[in-house]
């Protein structure tokens, strides 16, 4: 599996041993694209000033 942000690829997963717990791919699952902000990711604090913000995605592609 193959991950591109702008054409460029930014990582691969393929393991050498492709058991369930390694490669879940081979059953229907589903994407969640999201944007989360605080948690641990953000900080103790998040500066609510900075919002309204967008969250654009142009599309994604999946191919099999």
């Amino acid at each position: 599996m193959d991950f591109f942000v702008d054409d460029i690829s930014v990582y691969t997963f393929n393991p050498m041993d492709k058991k369930e717990n390694t490669w879940p791919f081979n059953q229907p699952f589903y994407f969640i694209i999201n944007m989360v902000i605080g948690a641990n990711f953000g900080g103790p604090k998040v500066d609510d000033d900075i919002f309204p913000k967008d969250f654009i995605v142009d599309y994604v592609s999946v191919y099999k």
